[in-house]
């Protein structure tokens, strides 16, 4: 009877629907146990792009904070020492430029 030609859709949806047999507790529940596990995971995505954002706003707030000159350092580079080189910080990043650059 299934897949004959000329079959109204219509009416084989009607006499689905019309039919006395339902979906069992069984299948109910493991269809909302599937809904729950989709759910756990995107509720899972979303803290954990909460947390990366929030992690690199952190850091960018840190690189975007301006240094301020602390002190003046000898660096020593592959054997070759530089004198005056200024030393900045602001207090979780440091830089260093040669001091005798002119700006």
């Amino acid at each position: 009877m299934r897949g004959r030609i000329g079959e109204d859709p219509a009416a084989r949806v009607r006499a689905v629907c019309a039919s006395r047999h339902g979906e069992t507790l069984v299948e109910s529940l493991v269809a909302f146990l599937v809904i729950a596990l989709i759910l756990v995971g995107f509720f899972a995505l979303f803290t954990t792009g909460s947390n990366l954002n929030r992690a690199a706003t952190r850091s960018d707030a840190a690189v975007n904070e301006p240094m301020e000159k602390t002190s003046s350092v000898t660096v020593t580079i592959d054997g070759t020492a530089y004198d005056d080189v200024d030393l900045y910080s602001n207090g979780t990043l440091y830089a260093y430029r040669d001091g005798s650059a002119g700006d």
